[in-house]
C-alpha cells in the first residue's frame, strides 16, 4: 500500500471539502456523496490523516442497512459517515440547516430507499491490520447512531446489506433522538406511531390534551396549556406533535402570547406536527396561516374563523395519490420487508377513518418551501374534488410544519382514563400510519433534505 502523508494545509483543505458536501447538523451531516468520493483516513487514535491508496484500484468499503429503532422499517436518505469529529447537537429547537455544520465527515454516503448503503473508500490507517475498528455514524436529522465497526478486510469489501444498524430508541451516550413532545388527543394517537417506530416509553414527553389526564407512565410532563404558555419549555423540544382533538383547548388561541409563542417556536427551528381538528394551531398564527388555504372559501393570507374548515364528510374512504417518488419507493420497500399491503401499483394509498366534519385543505400554493405529499378525491360541506391531504412546509428556512387532514386509524380511539401505552394495542400499522411514520422522519430531518 502506498502512503502519502498530508501537510497541515492539505488536511484543512480536505476538511473544508467534506464540509461542503456534508451538512445538516453539528456532526457533519447533510447531503453526502452517494458514491463515496473524498475518502481520506484518520486513525482511531487521532493520528495523522493519510490517503487510503489500495493496490490495483481497490479500496476499503463498508456495506450495511439502516433501520428504524424498531429494527424493521428501512430508513431512506439517512446519512452514513465516518466522522472527523463528533460534537453534540445544540439543545432544543435550532435551525438544523443542511448547509451548516461545526463538524466534518471523512467519507459519507446516503442510504437508498430500502435503507441500504455502501460506504467507501473507508478510512484506515496505513499499517492497519485486519480486525481493527472505525467509528461509523448513521443519522436521520437528530436520530443518530454511533457504532464502532470492525474492518476485517482492509482494501476490500466489509459487511453486507444484511448487517443492520438500528437508529436509537432513546438518548444514551453518543446515541441521540430528537427531544419530542406529544399532546395527547381525543381521536389521534401519534404517540402510538412513535412507539411503533421504536421509541421507548419515557423517551418523549406527553402533555395532556384530552379531558382526563393520561397518567401512570413515564414521560408525563404536564398540561397542554403549560406547554403553550411557556416559550422556553416549547423550545426545549425539537418536535411538538398536536394530535387531533375536540375543541376544549382551542380557546388558548385567543391569547396573543400563545399565538406569539407558536410563531417564535417554529421561527426558532421547532417542528410542529398537527392533524385534523387541531389545524387551528397553524391557521390562527398569522405567519403560518398563508401557506395552506383551508375550506370553505379562499381566505388568502388572513386566518379564518376557528373551526371553519371542519366541513369534510365523515366515514368516507379514498385512494390517495402519493406525489413524492421517494415516499412511494419507500412504501414499496416496506411492503417487501413486512409483507403488508401498503401502496398500489398505481402509486396510491388507501386512506380511511375520516371523522365527521374533518378539516379540509382547499389548496396549497406550490413554492420551494411547500410540499403536498398525498392528495385524493374527497367531499363535504358542498365541496368535492381532489384535495391536498398531507402537506409540509418550511418556515423562514429554519422551522418546519406538517398538517394532515387524516390521522391514525380510527380503531385506536381510547378511553380518556387509559394510561399510555396500554391503549396502543399490538395491531400492525395501517397504510396511512406508514405514511405518517415516513413523515415523522421528514419532519425530524434538517432543512434542505438529502433525498
Amino acid at each position: 500500500m502506498s502512503i502519502t502523508m498530508f501537510s497541515a494545509p492539505r488536511v484543512a483543505a480536505l476538511t473544508a471539502a467534506a464540509l461542503l458536501v456534508f451538512g445538516c447538523g453539528p456532526s457533519g451531516t447533510g447531503a453526502g456523496s452517494g458514491d463515496g468520493d473524498g475518502g481520506t483516513t484518520g486513525g482511531s487514535d487521532g493520528g495523522t490523516q493519510v490517503e487510503n491508496e489500495c493496490p490495483g484500484g481497490t479500496s476499503t468499503t463498508l456495506s450495511g442497512r439502516v433501520v428504524a429503532p424498531n429494527g424493521i422499517d428501512p430508513i431512506p436518505f439517512a446519512l452514513v459517515y465516518v466522522p472527523a469529529q463528533l460534537t453534540p447537537f445544540p439543545d432544543g429547537a435550532a435551525c438544523d440547516v443542511c448547509s451548516d455544520t461545526t463538524g466534518s465527515a471523512l467519507v459519507s454516503t446516503v442510504t437508498a430507499v430500502d435503507g441500504t448503503f455502501t460506504l467507501g473508500p473507508v478510512p484506515t490507517r496505513a499499517d492497519q491490520p485486519p480486525g481493527e475498528s472505525i467509528q461509523l455514524v448513521a443519522q436521520k436529522g437528530r436520530f443518530r447512531k454511533v457504532e464502532n465497526v470492525t474492518i476485517d478486510q482492509p482494501c476490500g469489501a466489509n459487511g453486507s446489506t444484511d448487517d443492520v444498524y438500528a437508529l436509537p430508541g432513546k438518548n444514551q451516550g453518543d446515541d441521540t433522538i430528537p427531544n419530542i413532545a406529544v399532546v395527547t388527543g381525543d381521536y389521534d394517537v401519534m404517540e402510538c406511531v412513535l412507539r411503533e417506530l421504536g421509541l421507548e416509553s419515557g423517551s418523549f414527553d406527553l402533555y395532556n390534551g384530552i379531558k382526563s389526564f393520561v397518567g401512570g407512565t413515564p414521560g408525563v410532563a404536564g398540561q397542554f396549556n403549560q406547554l403553550l404558555d411557556d416559550l422556553d419549555r416549547m423550545k426545549q423540544h425539537n418536535i411538538i406533535f398536536i394530535n387531533c382533538s375536540d375543541n376544549e383547548f382551542e380557546s388558548q388561541l385567543t391569547n396573543a402570547s400563545v399565538r406569539s409563542n407558536i410563531d417564535a417556536y417554529v421561527s426558532a427551528g421547532g417542528r410542529l406536527y398537527v392533524t385534523d381538528w387541531s389545524y387551528d394551531y397553524i391557521e390562527q398564527i398569522s405567519s403560518l396561516a398563508p401557506v395552506i388555504d383551508f375550506a370553505p372559501t379562499q381566505s388568502g393570507d388572513s386566518p379564518e374563523t376557528r373551526n371553519q374548515a371542519a366541513v369534510g364528510k365523515g366515514g368516507i374512504q379514498t385512494d390517495a395519490a402519493v406525489l413524492d417518488d421517494g415516499m412511494a419507493s419507500w412504501l414499496a420497500a416496506v411492503e417487501d420487508v413486512t409483507g403488508d399491503e401498503i401502496i398500489s401499483d398505481a402509486g396510491k394509498v388507501h386512506i380511511e377513518h375520516f371523522l365527521g366534519d374533518w378539516a379540509m385543505q382547499l389548496d396549497v400554493p406550490q413554492t420551494d418551501e411547500t410540499k403536498v405529499w398525498l392528495e385524493g378525491p374527497v367531499s363535504g360541506g358542498g365541496l368535492s374534488g381532489v384535495r391536498p391531504l398531507t402537506t409540509t412546509y418550511d418556515h423562514q428556512e429554519c422551522g418546519r410544519v406538517l398538517y394532515s387532514s387524516y390521522h391514525t386509524a380510527g380503531g385506536r380511539r381510547f378511553a380518556p382514563d387509559d394510561p399510555f401505552p396500554s391503549y396502543c394495542g399490538t395491531q400492525r400499522l395501517s397504510p396511512q400510519e406508514r405514511v405518517l411514520l415516513y413523515l415523522i422522519l421528514h419532519v425530524a430531518d434538517c432543512i434542505g433534505d438529502v433525498e
